[in-house]
């Protein structure tokens, strides 16, 4: 009598287990990937926030008159800025007032007689936003210290720093 030689179950569950042991493999690189490209577009979209607040902010505080007191929160978080500016100005004044503040985790920049405009997008959070006036002489500066996170990195919020000098009046 002849048997015909198939596959034993001993076979059949090594085959199983390599199967698995490769499929398992294969979905860990894949959600590696997925996370890595999704942490990385966060960073993208934090480092991208951050170039907009200091352009923003830049640019308002160096074309600015002086420093609003009245409105400004310095040294606390969450600060307000407030400038005397030349820039958009409303028809029949010599100057207007712009306001920065942090509301709603996001930074919004408020033009006298405007309504407010959200400068960090929907998908970034501000954590911190500190605003410190540097006057020595008759220089003045704004130090300008926030941090930002995303909903997609859920890690520590990376912090950022930057300086700018007020236009000395002439």
């Amino acid at each position: 009598m002849q048997r015909t030689r198939g596959i034993s179950l001993v076979e059949y569950l090594i085959y199983i287990g390599i199967f698995a042991l490769l499929t398992l493999v294969v979905i860990s690189f894949v959600v590696e990937s997925i996370i890595t490209t999704r942490r990385a577009s966060a960073f993208r979209e934090i480092q991208d926030n951050a170039r907009i607040i200091r352009e923003v902010l830049s640019q308002e505080i160096i074309q600015s008159l002086s420093v609003y007191t009245p409105t400004s929160v310095f040294d606390t978080s969450p600060g307000q800025l407030g400038l005397e500016t030349k820039n958009v100005i409303p028809s029949n004044e010599a100057s207007t007032y712009v306001d920065f503040y942090l509301d709603a985790s996001g930074i919004y920049q408020k033009r006298e007689g405007s309504n407010p405009i959200r400068i960090t997008s929907q998908t970034v959070q501000v954590t911190n936003f500190i605003l410190r006036h540097i006057t020595q002489a008759s220089l003045s500066a704004i130090r300008i210290e926030f941090s930002l996170n995303s909903q997609a990195l859920l890690a520590n919020p990376i912090a950022f720093t930057f300086t700018v000098s007020l236009r000395p009046n002439t």
